[in-house]
């Protein structure tokens, strides 16, 4: 198995795993060796790498720890580091509400990533909820899918209600029509506004 690289470490000519390294800019790893100890190293990885673009991550069994990586990823990720993710595919995984609820809440300090589908995953409502309230925060996401029809007889998207899948997909319209990015700044002024308040 090909070991990832830690930050220091990432480099084009000895990772593998990137397949054409670290220029690529897109990041679809598959086979045996894929598993959530990997995945975790990569997201670690990930974060200081600015090339890398889109990463699919589909039908490998992670579990919320490769889910927590990847939103400790995500929350750094931005256009202030040069960090350039826009499309993340981590559908028909093993991510519970836990998991679902920490990328949710990266998504508020996000402003690289377009794309995410999560859908296939084994979160519920809440879960589904934490995606639609991330949303106030962020006016960058403009094609989210939780919920899958194809995918209901083997995940929990059928926990999911059409409401809130619905709302998330009218804001992503909203954000790619540029109709929200006034009112997402003025929220998050008044989040962090009540931070400051509420640590003094």
């Amino acid at each position: 198995m090909n070991r990832l690289r830690t930050n220091d470490e990432f480099k084009k000519e000895d990772n593998d795993f990137l397949g054409d390294g670290i220029e690529s800019k897109q990041l679809h790893p598959d086979g045996s060796d894929v598993n959530t100890e990997t995945i975790v190293q990569l997201a670690k990885a990930l974060q200081s790498n600015t090339h890398v673009t889109d990463v699919s991550l589909a039908d490998q069994d992670l579990d919320d720890r490769a889910a927590i990586s990847f939103a400790e990823l995500l929350r750094t990720n931005n256009n202030d580091n040069n960090q350039k993710i826009t499309s993340l595919i981590l559908t028909m995984n093993c991510f519970t509400d836990i998991g679902a609820k920490a990328i949710a809440k990266s998504l508020e300090f996000n402003d690289t990533l377009t794309n995410l589908m999560i859908h296939g995953n084994e979160f519920g409502s809440s879960g589904a909820q934490a995606f639609l309230d991330a949303m106030k925060y962020n006016s960058a996401l403009t094609d989210v899918s939780i919920r899958s029809e194809i995918c209901m007889a083997v995940s929990q998207d059928a926990m999911i209600p059409h409401s809130i899948h619905n709302d998330i997909l009218n804001l992503c319209k909203q954000n790619e029509a540029g109709m929200r990015t006034r009112q997402v700044q003025i929220n998050k002024a008044e989040r962090d506004r009540l931070v400051v308040v509420s640590s003094s």
